[in-house]
């Protein structure tokens, strides 16, 4: 089969945890009049646009080229997961209702098994290194897509 390979810059937890911390830094800070610039340096709307940009990309090759899309992430699979869920969005119109979402988390994220305690749940010392805001910045992209 004919396929193509793609090579994208995705962030990792570590870099989404940071970045997720730095934007809610920024939004604390009243006193600051350069909300913009410190929101530009959090890199989290970069990050948003690399996703939906690599989303785009696997959509695009589903859709207009006809190949198989084979999404690998070297460091585990919560970003593939969504790259996934964004190209099913895009290229799904029954995704895109209220129903369609319902059963794209439940079937892609739930079922899946996705670890959202370990990634969204209470500070711990021993598990802070796995902890990564992956599920809102899914929500953040299908935002930006709306």
């Amino acid at each position: 089969p004919r396929w193509k390979r793609v090579l994208t810059k995705l962030p990792g937890l570590a870099e989404l945890r940071d970045s997720l911390a730095a934007v809610s830094s920024a939004c604390n800070d009243t006193a600051s009049d350069k909300w913009l610039s410190r929101l530009a340096t959090t890199k989290w709307l970069s990050h948003v646009k690399d996703v939906l940009n690599t989303a785009c990309l696997a959509a695009q090759c589903l859709e207009k080229e006809s190949v198989p899309v084979l999404i690998v992430e070297h460091n585990g699979c919560d970003l593939t997961l969504v790259v996934s869920s964004l190209a099913q969005i895009i290229l799904n119109p029954d995704t895109r209702t209220l129903h369609g979402f319902e059963a794209l988390i439940e079937r892609e994220w739930v079922q899946a098994g996705h670890p959202f305690w370990t990634r969204h749940g209470p500070a711990g010392v021993q598990k802070q290194s796995l902890q990564a805001p992956v599920f809102l910045l899914f929500l953040d992209c299908v935002h930006q897509i709306y």
